[in-house]
């Protein structure tokens, strides 16, 4: 059975949990430029992850044009994003990610974290913009922030790390039933 786990990661958690998974299923991990001239025909088993930027997976436009009209096996999508696991996220992620996609997939959010350091040069620029954005908002009419902006002004000052091999148990023991290496219950 040929598993492979494929991921683009800006931060390394979305990287983290690929190779987490990889371990946990003995399966082939690759970064997704590296899967660009493989044969998805021959994999029973394609597992994606990216990290979440405004509401979207990165790397899953270019995974769906890589699987192209390519047939093969299974197909399971695992986000990294710095919020905790909810129902909110997990619907608003589906609906903006994969609401159109053309098969069947089963879908798993994982919580990574931040890291100012590990940010590109665009995505400092962004936050420090929306930071400053806020801030003017805080001193002039705090009474108008939303809880939103409160947690954005918060969360975004400081370092988090949340990444944990334990969330990736839902994912491995699906796919290990599916394939037979697990007892059901």
């Amino acid at each position: 059975m040929r598993i492979v786990v494929i991921y683009q990661s800006k931060t390394g958690y979305s990287k983290e949990y690929a190779e987490w998974i990889a371990e946990a299923l003995k399966a082939e991990v690759r970064d997704l430029k590296s899967a660009k001239k493989m044969d998805f025909s021959t994999c029973d088993w394609v597992i994606f992850g990216g990290g979440v930027y405004a509401s979207r997976i990165n790397g899953l436009k270019r995974l769906r044009e890589l699987l192209g009209g390519q047939e093969g096996g299974r197909l399971s999508i695992f986000a990294v994003g710095a919020s905790p696991p909810g129902q909110r996220n997990t619907g608003q992620l589906i609906e903006k990610n994969l609401k159109d996609w053309p098969r069947p997939v089963e879908f798993y959010y994982f919580q990574g974290g931040f890291d100012p350091e590990k940010l590109s040069p665009g995505m400092k620029l962004v936050i420090a913009g929306v930071k400053r954005v806020l801030g003017r908002k805080l001193k002039k009419h705090p009474e108008t922030l939303t809880e939103d902006d409160r947690l954005f002004l918060e969360f975004f000052n400081s370092v988090h790390h949340h990444s944990d091999p334990g969330q990736i148990k839902d994912l491995v023991d699906f796919v290990e039933t599916h394939i037979g290496q697990k007892d059901t219950p």
